[in-house]
């Protein structure tokens, strides 16, 4: 195999890498906004929940 084809090959297994870590970081930022959306739901909850009780205005 010459140096071409050696770069080449490292060339794909790094774009195989940055990938794998892109998927991860997907997987990541999805799981934060499903978190954050939950919070917020309870957040709004609650805040429902006091107003009716008359504990905020």
């Amino acid at each position: 195999m010459g140096k071409k084809g050696k770069k080449q090959k490292t060339f794909q297994k790094e774009k195989e890498l940055l990938e794998i870590e892109n998927l991860k970081l997907q997987k990541r930022e999805k799981l934060a906004s499903i978190i954050s959306a939950i919070v917020i739901m309870i957040v709004s909850v609650i805040t429902a929940i006091l107003k009716w009780l008359g504990l905020i205005d």
